[in-house]
Order: C-alpha cells, then structure tokens, then sequence
C-alpha cells in the first residue's frame, strides 16, 4: 500500500489502518495522559495519531489529519537534533 493519501487512509477500516501504518510509518514521538498513550506516526504527506489503552494494551482510535496545529502537543518532544 504505497503513497495512500489521506483521504483513502480515513476510507480504510482499523485492520487496515493498522497495516498500513506498519508498512509505511514513520514513528515521529510519543506521549502519555495517565493511562492512555498517544503515538505520532507520519505517512506520506499526513500524520496518524494512534491512542491506546495501555491498562489493557489495545490500539483504540486513529486520528489522521496534515494541520500541523495538532502537532503541537508533541513539539516539545520531538528531537531535531540529528537533522540540524
């Protein structure tokens, strides 16, 4: 499943979500609210948030958008240094 665009990634159902992430993602960063992770993955020209449960260890939702304004809460987290 190479260069899938957005749209067509958000016509996929979480099966499929999950293996194209897996065979296309780059994983970008992290984050944590109590329980519930948040993972950042970029996929061609778009952005995948996954949020899972880690209680129970199970993916919960995807959340695909190209805005960078959603990108603000891993900004702080997101180490540049190997590309300056």
């Amino acid at each position: 499943m190479k260069n899938i665009t957005l749209y067509e990634f958000n016509s996929l159902n979480d099966f499929e979500k999950g293996e194209a992430l897996w065979e296309n993602e780059v994983h970008v960063s992290e984050r944590f609210e109590g329980e519930i992770g948040y993972s950042l993955y970029q996929l061609n020209n778009f952005y995948v948030e996954v949020m899972y449960n880690g209680g129970i260890n199970a993916k919960t939702k995807f959340t695909s958008f190209s805005t960078i304004t959603k990108l603000e809460p891993y900004l702080d987290k997101i180490n540049i240094t190997s590309i300056v």
